[in-house]
């Protein structure tokens, strides 16, 4: 889960930064940051699922 984090904060900090370039760009650029960060969204969301799941069964 840790690298996973990490891997996620590396990845929306370069989007973050393509996010800014972008607005100098076309509008294909903008749709992959958009698209990639709402995986990004996605990926936490089965993380937290499945740490509370962990946790529930450590009960």
């Amino acid at each position: 889960m840790k690298r996973l984090t990490d891997e996620l904060e590396t990845i929306q900090c370069f989007l973050k930064e393509a996010e800014e370039k972008a607005e100098m760009r076309d509008d294909n650029v903008k749709t992959w940051v958009k698209k990639v960060r709402e995986e990004g969204y996605d990926i936490e969301d089965v993380m937290d699922e499945y740490l509370l799941h962990v946790a529930q069964h450590r009960q």
